[in-house]
């Protein structure tokens, strides 16, 4: 009987001591993992926490991290994008002599940097007291305004010209200076 309890409390030890050795090694093999995909480069994969001990809290604070790199890497790209934009506008700008090449340039690299989809570049005639389209992001969409020239004052822009600051619009669908 006390050979059944010594044999009994024997597989008892082993048994614990494989729960506590695969409670311990999962979660490192999975933090090891996530650890080498990061390294690599790779901020797609999913951490997986399955305990609330220090090796579930490990594995959170990893997940975090990777969520913060993330939105780094993502901040970086937009940054580097924008670079690029204004790197080649500033390339085009030195070595073009043509306005309106520079000036279509412009307005592309402001669509771009803005997230607009359509910009247009007017041009004030101070004696005439009006404003002319002189370049657009995107001709397609320029098609769909055929007005070429406006009196400073009149719609958006004219205003713009007239006031000499910024123009908010929250919906140009009911705006006067826009409809």
């Amino acid at each position: 009987s006390i050979a059944l309890i010594i044999f009994a409390s024997m597989i008892m030890a082993i048994l614990a001591g494989v729960w506590i050795m695969r409670a311990i090694t999962v979660p490192l093999k999975e933090a090891g993992r996530a650890l080498s995909r990061i390294a690599a480069g790779d901020l797609t994969g999913d951490i997986q926490v399955t305990a609330d001990d220090e090796m579930g809290q490990l594995l959170r604070s990893m997940r975090s991290m990777q969520d913060q790199l993330r939105q780094l890497y993502g901040t970086l790209e937009s940054r580097l994008s924008r670079l690029q934009a204004l790197t080649h506008l500033t390339r085009l700008i030195s070595a073009s002599l043509d306005l309106n090449a520079v000036l279509r340039e412009i307005t592309q690299a402001a669509a771009t940097l803005m997230g607009g989809p359509f910009v247009r570049i007017w041009i004030a005639d101070e004696s005439t007291q009006t404003l002319e389209v002189r370049a657009s992001s995107d001709e397609q969409l320029a098609a769909g305004y055929p007005t070429k020239t406006i009196h400073i004052g009149e719609r958006s822009a004219g205003w713009v010209a007239q006031h000499r600051r910024p123009l908010n619009i929250p919906d140009v669908f009911v705006d006067e200076r826009v409809v």
